[in-house]
């Protein structure tokens, strides 16, 4: 939306970028999924080595970047055993219980990613409880297709007071989501049961890992033949503005 914004980007690019943005967030689910938590002091240490022995800021940064991702799996780790607990509690269970429903699960993933303005994080969480037994495969699908709405706030947040072509992003990235949503929803029984055929025998946290990748993958190949449609429907609604007209009225003025 920046690279639009400053003009250095055309909308039809950017609306490419924004679909296969969607397909790369899947691979944090899959990592998460790995289970590289109990790897998380190795990297922890790892990252400050490097930023403590290279001098470069480059090579410093470098460091930064493998201790913020160990931090963000002693994190889950930690989430992990806090969680597990709550596996012995009714009020708990039956909340989790509810999740099931699929449009009452998208809800509730969309309320929290609204929150915390992070979809991969959302789906982080419903992994580690799903790895608990705290949440079934289809609670599990269901609010991750509703974090798939509420990561749009952080699109549509950064539009404010943008160009045109901006706004025409957003809408985009929001327009894409929900009808994605939609169709998900409405095939919402056979898609868990694709992710049950695809996932055979694994956890349930990597069918819910797998069933994030196969959902946004599924998405794009729907509608990455309508973009050209999604672009005229946006310009019709959101005509540029005649610059020179604007001129001409304010020189008059």
């Amino acid at each position: 939306i920046v690279l639009v914004n400053s003009g250095k980007m055309t909308l039809r690019q950017a609306m490419g970028v924004v679909l296969g943005a969607n397909i790369g967030t899947t691979v944090s689910s899959q990592v998460i999924a790995s289970d590289l938590g109990v790897f998380a002091p190795v990297i922890l240490l790892g990252g400050l080595v490097v930023y403590w022995v290279m001098r470069e800021k480059r090579r410093k940064n470098t460091g930064l970047v493998i201790f913020y991702f160990g931090l963000l799996f002693f994190g889950l780790h930690t989430m992990e055993n806090a969680v597990e607990p709550l596996r012995d509690q009714p009020f708990f269970y039956e909340l989790m219980k509810h999740n099931e429903n699929p449009l009452k699960g998208s809800l509730v993933g969309a309320l929290v990613t609204l929150v915390i303005q992070s979809s991969s994080a959302t789906v982080g969480m419903a992994i580690v409880l799903t790895k608990k037994g705290l949440l079934s495969l289809a609670g599990g699908v269901a609010v991750m297709m509703g974090a798939e709405l509420g990561t749009c706030a952080d699109t549509l947040l950064a539009t404010i007071r943008g160009s045109r072509q901006a706004i025409k992003t957003g809408l985009f990235h929001l327009t894409f989501n929900l009808l994605s949503i939609g169709l998900g929803l409405i095939m919402f029984q056979p898609f868990t049961r694709l992710v049950q055929w695809v996932s055979a025998d694994a956890p349930a946290e990597r069918g819910l890992a797998n069933a994030h990748v196969l959902f946004n993958l599924c998405g794009v190949v729907v509608f990455v033949w309508a973009i050209p449609l999604f672009e005229k429907a946006l310009n019709l609604i959101l005509p540029e503005k005649n610059t020179a007209l604007l001129t001409q009225e304010g020189k008059s003025g």
